[in-house]
């Protein structure tokens, strides 16, 4: 099939494991206060088993990997980077489960090096990516007070393309006495390092855990600092190579005391920082 005609092709050819991803994405939307409508009988009536995550990690549906340019899309309702994924995976009824990481960009889709005109304001797009690898494009724009989704397009240029960031070497690293279960029993993944906040530079390590996420690898970073008592603080970023990334947070120098965060991360447009994670729904471990 030429590129011309899959440029038209439904969502709905694509394949379909399960609709827990979505299940577990509008659960999160919910939390965080954002609007959402709810699915349909017919685009939720079938489930089988989520895919198996490692022993170690938490239980539960694996929601797809959240990446956001942009804290908020501007506009009369302003809607969170999470919520508008959120909204997305719900257009695309049964065929959301397939979606293994959505990336969440403001304006429109405009190839490298390219002369395109300025887009519409309230406008956005959300760049899915698919079991086997297909990638997806869904404009999105506000009309009013909604959020208006145009049908799917097949990107005609590398829309999501490599980090070009090497592979580290797999690691664990002692985060401290009193972490709980979940973080000293964690899985060896590639790590990518370790920051020490105004000590040890860490961007090296920040683009490395960055680059990973965007390539769907496994990868840890540890970051260490101190809080305004003098206290040593840990924050340990993790991800899978699927699902949200996850950052553990120590809450006391010595447990117990730590909190998970499902977060999404985007870059931070800053030298320093590399990248920012945000609109997190925490639990705490004990």
């Amino acid at each position: 099939m030429s590129r011309r005609e899959r440029r038209g092709r439904p969502v709905r050819q694509w394949a379909v494991r399960s609709v827990f991803a979505l299940v577990a994405l509008v659960a999160l939307v919910a939390a965080c206060g954002a609007p959402v409508v709810p699915p349909s009988p017919a685009s939720s009536a079938t489930a089988s088993a989520p895919s198996a995550t490692p022993s170690n990690e938490p239980a539960g549906a694996v929601a797809p990997t959240r990446i956001c340019e942009t804290v908020q899309m501007a506009g009369p309702a302003p809607l969170t980077c999470t919520a508008v994924i959120g909204q997305v995976l719900l257009a695309m009824g049964r065929d959301a489960g397939a979606v293994q990481a959505a990336w969440f960009r403001p304006g429109r889709p405009c190839p490298p090096n390219a002369r395109c005109i300025a887009p519409p304001p309230g406008s956005a797009y959300v760049v899915v990516r698919v079991e086997g690898g297909a990638i997806g494009i869904f404009n999105v724009t506000f009309a009013g007070v909604e959020l208006a989704i145009e049908a799917p397009a097949e990107p005609t240029f590398d829309i999501w393309p490599s980090s070009g960031e090497a592979i580290p070497p797999v690691g664990r690293p002692d985060v401290g006495p009193g972490a709980p279960p979940e973080v000293v029993g964690r899985d060896v993944v590639p790590l990518c390092g370790e920051e020490r906040v105004g000590v040890l530079d860490g961007r090296a390590a920040r683009s490395c855990f960055l680059g990973a996420v965007q390539d769907g690898r496994p990868a840890e970073l540890v970051s260490r600092s101190v809080d305004v008592a003098g206290d040593p603080v840990v924050e340990l970023y993790r991800y899978t190579g699927r699902g949200p990334v996850l950052v553990y947070r120590s809450l006391t120098p010595a447990g117990p005391g730590w909190v998970r965060s499902d977060c999404a991360i985007g870059p931070a447009f800053d030298d320093a920082a590399i990248f920012v994670v945000g609109e997190c729904l925490a639990t705490e471990l004990t």
